[in-house]
């Protein structure tokens, strides 16, 4: 990703704003076009690609907590996907990174420079690791991640 150059600014109007206008217009909305029905669909979205993120992403590809099935696999890295937090791979390349870079210089999350930031903020700017130096072993996976 290329960075941005006011990246607050850019991150308050493409995230936070929308995300509000989202809720207010629920609110206004209630009962004529947004129904209970759509708050659970949201929410059972909203956890599937958690699911997908925290138990495929982090979990299966970048820690290796775990060996699934292929099919498994599979549906766990869509439901992450889902997420918009970038391809597999360069996401468990970054969380490596992070790992081997803590909370020190060239860390692409790091909680030092604030909560928002090591949550959404560093998906603005050009921080991903290269797969090649943090994993090669999701490379040279014969099935593709």
């Amino acid at each position: 990703m290329e960075a941005v150059g006011n990246t607050r600014a850019y991150v308050l109007a493409i995230v936070v704003v929308p995300f509000l206008g989202t809720v207010s217009a629920m609110g206004l909305l209630w009962q004529r076009a947004v129904r209970l029905s759509d708050l659970v669909l949201l929410l059972v979205m909203y956890t599937v690609t958690c699911f997908g993120l925290t138990i495929g992403f982090h979990r299966m590809l970048t820690h290796r907590s775990f060996r699934s099935h292929p099919a498994m696999k599979f549906l766990l890295l869509v439901l992450g996907s889902m997420a918009l937090v970038g391809s597999p791979i360069e996401w468990a390349a970054t969380h490596l990174k992070h790992h081997s870079q803590s909370d020190r210089e060239g860390d692409p999350h790091s909680p030092t420079e604030g909560l928002f930031h090591s949550h959404i903020g560093w998906l603005f700017k050009d921080r991903f690791a290269d797969p090649a130096t943090y994993c090669r072993h999701l490379l040279e996976d014969p099935r593709p991640s």
